[in-house]
């Protein structure tokens, strides 16, 4: 029996990016998605995304320092407001 689902890997993985990021509603992701609400409950929590984004992420934050308190203080009273 095969494995394969309905719903493509790439609209899987659209569907739980936008979910994360937490800035639409189901209703509006659905829509935008052409799916119905349910469709997408299953999609977002039934089906795995394929961890792409999970390799983008850890790209961008290797590329992210935090600055020490140091360079912070520094940086406060350097700013031009303080000139």
């Amino acid at each position: 029996m095969s494995n394969r689902s309905k719903y493509s890997q790439k609209l899987i993985d659209k569907a739980h990016d936008l979910a994360f990021r937490g800035e639409l509603s189901n209703k509006a992701i659905a829509k935008k998605l052409k799916l119905t609400v349910n469709q997408l409950h299953h999609i977002i929590y039934k089906k795995n995304d394929s961890g792409s984004w999970v390799k983008e992420m850890k790209e961008e934050m290797k590329n992210f320092k935090k600055p020490t308190i140091t360079e912070s203080f520094l940086d406060f009273f350097i700013a031009d407001k303080f000139r």
